[in-house]
Order: structure tokens, then C-alpha cells, then sequence
């Protein structure tokens, strides 16, 4: 296959053609990766700060603890606002 290529010019140019989209198409998957890694890691950490929310504002009631309470529904939040934006 190199001989052949090596022998006839248009198939040295054809084969050069096909790398260059190669190469892009290459390009264009990782940047893809990356940003469905970084989407994965954003909602992991949602899903962490929604978790421990929920359990405090759970918990504040036993414990008597107002401010925990709070603090666990702004986790709340802040954990739904970031599954929200890794979703988009």
C-alpha cells in the first residue's frame, strides 16, 4: 500500500487529504470529551451539595438548630442551580 502511494501522486495527495480530516475530526472529539467531563464533574458536585442539603434541613429539626435548617435549603439551591447549568 505505501509502494502504490509513493508511486502515484494523486494518491499521496488523496491520502494526505484524508489525515487533515482525520486529524480535525480527531480535534473535534476531544474537545467534545472535555467538555462532557467537565459537565460530569459539574453535576457530581451538584448532586453532592443537593445531598447535603437535604440532609441538613432534615436533620435541623431533630437537632434544633434553625440555622442549619437554612443553611441546608441554600445548599439545596445551590446544588439544583448547578444540576440545572450541567445540564445545559
Amino acid at each position: 500500500m505505501k509502494a502504490t502511494i509513493e508511486e502515484d501522486p494523486n494518491l499521496r495527495t488523496q491520502y494526505s487529504e484524508e489525515q487533515d480530516v482525520l486529524r480535525e475530526h480527531a480535534v473535534e472529539l476531544r474537545e467534545k470529551s472535555k467538555s462532557a467531563k467537565d459537565a460530569m464533574r459539574l453535576s457530581a458536585y451538584a448532586a453532592v451539595l443537593f445531598l447535603l442539603g437535604t440532609a441538613a434541613a432534615v436533620f435541623a429539626p431533630f437537632a434544633r438548630i434553625a440555622y442549619l435548617f437554612y443553611a441546608g435549603v441554600l445548599l439545596g439551591i445551590i446544588g439544583l442551580v448547578l444540576g440545572v447549568k450541567a445540564l445545559l
